[in-house]
Parts: structure tokens; sequence; C-alpha cells
């Protein structure tokens, strides 16, 4: 709940206190019902700014009431990890975690550099996108099938969360320097 939420909602809860006090006093004594009218009118009637006074105090909790219906409605599942359930209880994997085992699984792959993961939520899957660098002289369909497969298979194995898709999105050629060892397997 975000903190303008929370400082709506202790407004809100004073109003109902003073409102539930209230009703319990004029339940109590019927007469002080005639007195809080009296005095209601009274300061009503003496004060040309009262009636927009009054609607505004109205408006706020109106809408107050309308955000807490929305917020109420609103689902809390956690948008950052995906749920997993056993026999024993829930597993939550971060999708950190699950942006940590496709980036580990792509750089053992020694021909693609620079690389980012970006993982989203589906459901109770996840969709994987990896951001790189190709090396020169290299065939970027194969490579990004290739990785695409083990990134898929490395998730779903080490997660057991389900892979939507895996998208690979080659930025650039890569210009560095390659080390010579690199240069001697490749080459």
């Amino acid at each position: 709940m975000s903190i303008l939420l929370r400082i709506l909602l202790v407004i809100y809860a004073v109003v109902f206190i003073f409102a539930a006090v209230m009703s319990v006093m004029v339940a109590i004594n019927n007469e002080m019902l005639g007195g809080i009218y009296y005095r209601l009118d009274s300061s009503i009637a003496s004060s040309r700014y009262s009636g927009l006074i009054i609607t505004v105090i109205a408006l706020f909790l109106l809408v107050s009431a309308i955000l807490f219906f929305i917020a109420g409605l609103r689902t809390t599942r956690d948008k950052r990890a995906v749920s997993k359930y056993t026999n024993i209880g829930e597993v939550k994997i971060s999708l950190n975690s699950i942006e940590n085992i496709a980036l580990n699984v792509a750089s053992k792959m020694g021909s693609i550099r620079d690389l980012k993961a970006y993982v989203s939520k589906i459901d109770d899957s996840v969709s994987i996108t990896i951001k790189g660098v190709v090396l020169p002289d290299v065939n970027i369909p194969l490579v990004s099938s290739e990785l695409q497969e083990k990134v898929k298979n490395a998730v779903e194995e080490g997660s057991g969360v389900g892979v939507a898709d895996v998208k690979v999105f080659i930025e650039d050629i890569y210009s560095g320097n390659i080390p010579m060892q690199k240069q001697n397997k490749e080459g």
C-alpha cells in the first residue's frame, strides 16, 4: 500500500471514529441530536463559505472511498517473483535469480559479449530477453538459436519455472580486441 493510501486511510479512520462516537452519544441521549442539528444549522447559516467547505470534505471522503475500493480490488500478486507450489508450501523465485541463471548460461558461450538479461513475468511462466554483442565471423542465427535453447533449458531445470519464450537481441558486432586464446580456438 502506498504512503498516500496510508495517509488517506488514517484520515478516513479518524472521520469514521468521530462519526461512530457521535452516533453512540446520540443513541444514548436522543436530545443531543437536536443540539447537533441546531449547531450545524447555525454554523452553516453564519458563514457563506460553509457550503463550499462541506462540499470539499464530502468530495474528499468520496474520492478516498473510491481509491480504497479500487485498491481493495487490485490483486496483490508479487510482480518481481514467480511462485511455485509444492506439497509442503510455496517457493518464490525472484526474477533477478532467473536473470542470473540466464546470464550465467549465456556468458559460457564464448561468441557473445556484453550480455544483459531482462525477465518479465507472464502468469506462472517468464519471458526472457537476452541482449548482447557477437564476435565477428559468427553465424548469428545459429548462435541465437543455441543460446535460446540453452537459456530455456537452464532456467526450466534450475528453477522449475516455465519459460514462455527467449528473445535474443544482437545489439552490435564486437569490435574490441579478442584475447589470444579465443583467436586460436576460433581461428
